[in-house]
């Protein structure tokens, strides 16, 4: 039975190293849908699905263990046209959002950097993004300039929020006015830790 379990986890067709980079591929296609099957049937992350996997694997003392979270996510594009099933956003119940900063590299950064001296300025992009904290999945996004507030990139994606949201997390840049009001029109509670300094708003 062991047998018939690791023979279609493996793959088993081995291609002769060649000089291009990257090792031989180990797990099948078949082991990489069932990892992702399995994913999407309990709603787990891809690092809880490889953990999950290797503890049931050692329960059953099979000598196989479950593809790295990092080579599911490369090879997921293996999958093709399987559609894979995602969550509906209309029963969404919590969302969190966060951004962060992308550094924009140019064309020869490098070489003008190092051997011309120029400027060490980089260019940013901030990407902001609305999370489901259950599922991990990535509800909404806005890609804004360096310059844009936290607060003023939120309120787009929170006026597309369903009804179903009964509560939004957020870090003290969204501590603002307009947050709150448009919280409040749409029934969600807020969850956004004020600056130590803040005062009360008329």
């Amino acid at each position: 039975m062991n047998i018939q379990l690791i023979k279609p986890w493996l793959c088993l067709s081995f291609k002769p190293k060649t000089r291009k980079p990257g090792a031989s591929i180990l797990y099948s296609k078949t082991a990489i849908l069932t990892c992702y099957q399995l994913k999407c049937l309990f709603g787990l992350s891809l690092r809880v699905t490889q953990g999950f996997l290797d503890f049931l694997f050692r329960k059953l003392s099979l000598p196989i263990r479950c593809p790295h979270y990092s080579q599911l996510s490369r090879r997921a594009k293996e999958l093709g046209n399987i559609k894979l099933p995602s969550s509906n956003n209309n029963s969404l119940l919590f969302a969190l959002i966060h951004s962060t900063g992308l550094k924009v590299y140019g064309q020869g950064e490098w070489w003008h950097v190092k051997m011309h001296k120029a400027s060490r300025r980089r260019t940013w992009r901030k990407l902001s993004l609305l999370v489901d904290p259950i599922s991990q999945e990535i509800i909404d996004n806005n890609l804004t300039s360096s310059h844009t507030h936290d607060s003023i990139a939120a309120i787009p994606m929170i006026a597309k929020l369903p009804h179903s949201i009964d509560a939004f997390w957020g870090d003290g840049a969204y501590d603002s006015s307009n947050i709150y009001k448009i919280l409040f029109e749409k029934g969600i509670k807020p969850i956004i830790p004020p600056p130590c300094n803040a005062t009360l708003s008329p």
